[in-house]
Order: C-alpha cells, then sequence, then structure tokens
C-alpha cells in the first residue's frame, strides 16, 4: 500500500514539475510590490474560500437542526398517538342493547315532573311526545337521552305555546 502511494507521488511530481517550475520562473521574474501585491490577493482569495466554507457548513448545520427539531415533533406527535389509538383500542364500545321504554320514561319524568308522558317503542323507533313542557326541561332531557343513552333525535318539533317559556315536545329516535 505505502509503496503503491509512493509510486502515485512520484507521478504527480513528474507531471507537475514543469508547472511548477514555470511558476517559480516567473515568480522570480516579479518585482517586490508585484509580489507582495500577488501575495496579498492569494491571501483574500484563500479567506474568502476559507469563508465561503464556513458559512455553508454553518448553514447546513442549522438546516440540520431544523430537520431534526421536525423529526423529534414527528416522532412524538407518532408517539401521543400510537397511545391514543392503543387506549382507545382497549376500550369496549358499550353494548347494543336499545333502551328499554320504562327507563326512557323514568327519565322524562324525572326531568320534565310529568306523570304519564308518551313514549313509545314500535318498529325501531323511540317516539317521546310531551304536551306541555318548559324548554329548558326539553333541552335537559336531549342532553340527558345522549349522554346515557346515545340518543340523538331523527325527527325533532318544539312548537312554542301561548305561556312563556311552555312548549310541546314531538321526537322520534331510531334505536337499533
Amino acid at each position: 500500500m505505502k509503496q503503491l502511494i509512493n509510486k502515485q507521488i512520484e507521478l504527480l511530481k513528474v507531471k507537475f514539475k514543469p508547472q511548477i517550475n514555470n511558476l517559480t520562473n516567473k515568480w522570480n521574474q516579479l518585482q517586490d510590490r508585484e509580489r507582495i501585491l500577488v501575495g496579498l490577493m492569494v491571501a483574500s482569495l484563500a479567506c474568502s474560500l476559507l469563508y465561503i466554507s464556513v458559512d455553508s457548513i454553518v448553514k447546513y448545520k442549522a438546516s440540520l437542526q431544523r430537520e431534526v427539531v421536525s423529526l423529534n415533533e414527528f416522532v412524538l406527535y407518532a408517539n401521543q398517538a400510537s397511545v391514543e389509538f392503543k387506549n382507545l383500542s382497549k376500550l369496549e364500545a358499550k353494548s347494543s342493547m336499545p333502551p328499554s321504554v320504562a327507563q326512557v320514561e323514568s327519565d322524562v319524568i324525572q326531568i320534565t315532573s310529568i306523570e304519564h308522558p308518551s313514549v313509545n317503542l314500535q318498529d325501531g323507533q323511540l317516539a317521546i311526545n310531551i304536551p306541555e313542557v318548559q324548554f329548558n326541561q326539553v333541552m335537559m332531557l336531549l342532553d340527558q337521552l345522549r349522554r346515557s343513552y346515545g340518543l340523538f333525535p331523527d325527527q325533532l318539533t318544539i312548537t312554542r305555546k301561548d305561556k312563556d317559556g311552555i312548549v310541546s315536545l314531538s321526537a322520534l329516535f331510531w334505536v337499533s
């Protein structure tokens, strides 16, 4: 290996020796003032090349740091998403048993204070009809049905009555 390197060095010396001799002859022909000027130009050229290379290295390092920060944020987001997905996959869905008429009727009685509300379950549709009830009680009832049974009305009619705050409610829910 060492012999191969020495051989390559000798080939380079032979190849560049005439050019180096030519440069040294021209350097010797220059006056002192010209040598100083050429030296300053070479030094300024070397300094500018050094500055450009250092500047490009600094910019490259900054761009790499931005990429690393971006990748770290992505990894953090991916880890959080995987943890949330694992937690969600561990949850079991609620049973698909539809609520009974008695359960819904007891909720309606408890919220609206009506003795005998009209609650019927037929062909997968739960119908609730209340002729006179306060509006805020209707909203509380709908919220209770949503939270307790996951029911959202498919058809909802709220009609305002003559008295202030009194409405009638007619709601249909699909129950599977």
